[in-house]
């Protein structure tokens, strides 16, 4: 399950200026602002932000963005780390061993073909998961595009790995 992705963005801008910048568009956690794009905290070289939602399905998927600012001589990097959040990823190794112990139990006894839950067995049930797994991937990397756009407009900067 890999929800988990890694992008560095190299900017001219001044670390104060990137810093005052994060600051106008961050809330602290929790405080339901919708004027902000992200909540999260802001530290002297480090930060940790979600992008605000609406508590819709899709997004709960959101990305942890962890970042780092590196200065160099003529600019400074923002180390971005996407990641699931902690809560997120126990939901989804959940759901992920659930799937896998129903997946082996229908394809290795015969008494549950009959059951009216399961009336396709394994392989269809199995199918419908991976491409559920895949959807959710999916959604997830296209918040991790969002948020890493908006990091981009924000920190006038360009993306370099």
């Amino acid at each position: 399950m890999n929800f988990k992705k890694r992008i560095t963005i190299k900017s001219k801008m001044s670390k104060e200026d990137i810093w005052k910048r994060l600051h106008n568009v961050t809330e602290p956690y929790n405080e339901k602002n919708t004027s902000s794009l992200f909540e999260g905290s802001i530290a002297e070289n480090s930060f940790r932000l979600y992008q605000l939602f609406d508590y819709g399905m899709k997004n709960q998927l959101r990305p942890e963005i962890n970042g780092i600012l590196v200065q160099k001589n003529e600019f400074n990097e923002i180390e971005l780390a996407f990641n699931l959040s902690t809560e997120m990823s126990i939901f989804w190794w959940s759901v992920f061993i659930i799937n896998i112990t129903l997946i082996i139990i229908l394809a290795t006894t015969n008494w549950l073909m009959d059951c009216a839950m399961f009336p396709f067995g394994w392989k269809v049930y199995g199918g419908f998961s991976l491409v559920g797994y895949i959807i959710a991937l999916l959604i997830y990397y296209n918040k991790v595009k969002e948020c890493t756009e908006k990091l981009v407009v924000l920190c006038k900067g360009k993306i370099i790995s």
